[in-house]
């Protein structure tokens, strides 16, 4: 994403990125519009209940590609085999689905909204999250686009003041009536 950022393919990345100190050296991010947690999910029928249950070589975890539950899996599952995956967060889901691995690690916010895909109870998430906390989200712009980022931050100040941010997040996130509609 970055990379289509700086070359002018695009003008903002509005995905779900966490801003690092080491992404702001190439890019300037906007406050955080939410907050997330990295966790662990798997299969409904699968045995694992804790973070040590995951943690074994015979187990392969699926990720995504350059994202921070990639960083987080290798730190916290360095004994499974991790597996990457270019993509959205529904690659993950996808790949455990289908068996390709025994477990996932993404936000949890990205796990929950793309559930409502997949067959009823067939996913369920580890109680313990990982990390140290919530992980930030947040837009991105390359470091010129100084009225770009400005207009962000003000957007989301004036939806948060306004009621709309919060009717946006339970009707696109915590919701599924939005499949409804569109």
């Amino acid at each position: 994403l970055i990379p289509a950022l700086l070359s002018g393919k695009a003008d903002i990345l509005a995905a779900d990125m966490t801003p690092t100190l080491k992404r702001a050296l190439k890019i300037s991010f906007a406050d955080p519009w939410i907050e997330v947690q990295p966790c662990i999910f798997t299969t409904t029928g699968a045995s694992f209940k804790t973070l040590e249950d995951v943690n074994k070589p015979e187990v392969t975890v699926g990720v995504l590609l350059g994202s921070t539950g990639e960083t987080i899996a290798k730190q916290y599952l360095p004994n499974a085999k991790i597996k990457s995956y270019k993509g959205g967060g529904r690659m993950v889901v996808q790949a455990l689905v289908a068996g390709h691995v025994d477990a996932g690690v993404n936000d949890d916010l990205a796990v929950l909204t793309v559930l409502p895909d997949f067959p009823p109870n067939s996913i369920r998430l580890l109680d313990k999250r990982l990390g140290n906390g919530k992980d930030p989200l947040s837009f991105a712009v390359t470091h010129d686009s100084v009225n770009l980022l400005q207009w962000i931050n003000l957007y989301f100040r004036t939806v948060r003041s306004n009621g709309k941010y919060d009717a946006n997040i339970a009707y696109w996130l915590e919701g599924v009536e939005w499949k409804k509609d569109h």
